[in-house]
């Protein structure tokens, strides 16, 4: 237990300095959207544990974290467990998965990635509409 911490509500430089000390950030969450605080840890280099569901399963590669498929409860933590252990076990591969947390998200997740997505949103819903006229 002297290894993880359970933290309150953080914000400014209090939660920088805890991202800037950590290297892994567990995300057990079954309805998290998009895990604005995973995105963060993984822009201080914070190699990402989430479920395998909804945006974080879709944000985390096997490159860059581990993805925990959902399954029966007690596999689940079987699974959180042996990621955490995976990680301090192999320090290289740790640091490999933090460094490419990092460019997963400047690289995929950036704001003219957005916006070029939202521009093809768009575009295939005008071409939708026009069609249907």
């Amino acid at each position: 237990m002297d290894r993880v911490a359970f933290l309150p509500l953080l914000s400014g430089a209090d939660y920088q300095n805890v991202l800037n000390e950590s290297e892994v950030f567990l995300f057990p969450s079954f309805r998290e959207n998009i895990g604005i605080t995973m995105v963060d840890a993984m822009l201080y280099l914070t190699a990402p544990i989430a479920l395998e569901t909804s945006a974080p399963g879709e944000i985390i590669t096997n490159e860059c974290g581990w993805k925990i498929p959902v399954t029966r409860n007690a596999t689940i933590i079987e699974n959180l467990a042996a990621a955490i252990m995976n990680a301090h076990a192999d320090r290289d591969l740790l640091g490999r998965k933090c460094r490419a947390a990092r460019e997963r998200i400047l690289s995929c997740y950036s704001q003219s990635q957005y916006l070029a997505h939202l521009q093809q949103a768009y575009e295939q819903a005008m071409g939708r509409h026009q069609r249907a006229s």
